[in-house]
């Protein structure tokens, strides 16, 4: 069901290009949001960087298939904390590292930084 609202979209053949590569899209904002001369700026700047070599689509899908905090717990937990440490330090390893899956388990490991 159409929604109404309207985007402006970049369409693209990353790579080398040609009929042989399978079409991109890349959204570049809402219609109200940005102007008709901002959205085309935006396509070409994007198309520059394309042409250099890179593909926004593929950067997207590289964040969102990133493992989250949580998941690296668990591989942490699973490899290292059940097979090489004593149960005792497992017990402290684990607690500690439920304080910081209840605060940061969701998010994305790569957003991750060094408090100030």
């Amino acid at each position: 069901m159409p929604s109404g609202s309207k985007t402006y979209v970049l369409e693209y053949r990353p790579g080398a290009g040609g009929r042989g590569v399978a079409k991109r899209r890349l959204t570049l904002g809402r219609y109200g949001s940005m102007t008709v001369e901002q959205a085309r700026k935006a396509a070409l700047d994007a198309l520059a960087h394309i042409r250099l070599g890179s593909d926004p689509h593929a950067a997207k899908m590289g964040q969102r298939t990133a493992l989250a905090v949580s998941d690296l717990i668990d591989a942490f937990i699973a490899g290292h904390v059940g097979t090489k440490l004593k149960s005792g330090t497992g017990v402290g390893y684990k607690i500690a590292l439920a304080k910081v899956r209840a605060v940061c388990g969701s998010t994305k490991a790569e957003a991750l930084s060094r408090a100030r």
